[in-house]
């Protein structure tokens, strides 16, 4: 957030009194820049890339899985893969990503 003045925020952050849903489709459409960890192959990411892409959204693909087990209608796309203990080589590869997506 520093580095790039940015500010982030997780959809699973704040408690509102709306339904997730609606809460979700709220924050897609107000970000400039989306990161989907597609880590476990969780469906309500898949949901969520699927209307950030519909809103014409940027999109940054994460995952700690191997690329090849991701299902082959997004396998097409750059995932960063990311490991928990090498945070260093993961923040540089999302350092050199920020040119095009910060614009």
């Amino acid at each position: 957030e520093e580095k790039h003045t940015v500010t982030c925020f997780r959809g699973d952050k704040d408690v509102l009194t709306i339904p997730i849903l609606d809460k979700i489709k709220s924050y897609i459409q107000k970000s400039d820049v989306i990161i989907a960890d597609f880590s476990g192959r969780n469906p309500n990411v898949f949901y969520e890339l699927g209307m950030a892409h519909t809103l014409d959204k940027k999109v940054i693909l994460i995952t700690k899985d191997s690329i090849k087990d991701a299902p082959s209608d997004i396998r097409h796309f750059e995932f960063i893969p990311y490991n928990l203990g090498k945070s260093t080589e993961f923040f540089e590869r999302l350092d050199k990503l920020s040119v095009f997506f910060l614009k």
